[in-house]
This record gives C-alpha cells, sequence and structure tokens, in this order.
C-alpha cells in the first residue's frame, strides 16, 4: 500500500480513530484493548491546534498491542510519529526489529524503552545489546 495518500483519501473510519477529551485541548490517540481487562500502555496526545495536520492512528501498519503509530500532512507529506512501551522482556523492540516495515519519515519515537545503557547514561557502567537494537531500529 502506498503511505503517501492525500488526505482526502483517508476513509472515515481512519479520521475516527481519535477522540477529542471533553473540556480538553487534546486529541488523544489509544488502542482499544483486546480484552475487558487489557487497557492500553500507550497513548499519543496531539494539541488540537495541531488538528489541521488530519492526525491519523495506523494500527494496520504494525500491529502490536503496545506500539502506536500515528501520521500527519503536512504539505501532502506524510510524517509519523510512533510512541512505545517496551516491557522487562523488550517484547517491542525485538518485535520492531523482526518486523519488514519501512516507515519514512519517522518524526519521532518516544516512550518507554526500559533501557539502561551506558550510551545514554554514562553513570551506568554496562552496555547492553538490546540498545544496539534500537540503534538498529531508527536508523532504518
Amino acid at each position: 500500500m502506498d503511505y503517501t495518500q492525500n488526505h482526502s483519501q483517508l476513509n472515515e473510519l481512519q479520521r475516527r480513530t481519535f477522540s477529542r477529551h471533553s473540556q480538553s485541548s487534546e486529541l488523544a490517540f489509544a488502542r482499544e484493548p483486546y480484552l475487558s481487562n487489557d487497557y492500553p500502555r500507550v497513548i499519543i496526545y496531539i494539541n488540537v491546534r495541531l488538528s489541521s495536520f488530519y492526525f491519523s492512528l495506523q494500527k494496520y501498519i504494525i500491529n502490536h498491542k503496545d506500539i502506536l503509530l500515528a501520521l500527519f500532512f503536512n504539505d501532502n507529506v506524510i510524517f509519523w510519529i510512533m510512541n512505545i512501551y517496551s516491557d522487562f522482556f523488550h517484547s517491542v523492540l525485538k518485535h520492531l526489529k523482526d518486523t519488514e516495515v519501512n516507515i519514512m519519515n519517522l518524526l519521532i519515537m518516544t516512550g518507554y524503552f526500559n533501557i539502561r545503557d551506558s550510551i545514554w547514561d554514562p553513570s551506568f557502567p554496562h552496555h547492553s545489546a538490546i540498545s544496539d537494537d534500537l540503534m538498529i531500529i531508527l536508523s532504518i
């Protein structure tokens, strides 16, 4: 599928994947839980002043309960925002490393990575192979 489509081509279901908090200036993107007690661990908040960029949640590209991938348009160019929660076993990072998805224009990747490493924390004495995986993911 071509992910460079114009925002006018997004279907109504994709446009309704976000909800607006009552009395709030933010749009909230969250995945619906698979089970009634399976609450989302990731969420993306977007200020409503940015809503003209046509944000849309894209769960069909990377379908993982601890990954949110949202796109927005600026001058008919798609940009991506990713928020992740990586558990103690680094399930999300392993999933992303093994997933063959090329996301051009990933603007920001945020979240809880659950990694301590001497690369970004000089007070930590060890290097982690998981941080190497993260660097590989980000270099794609």
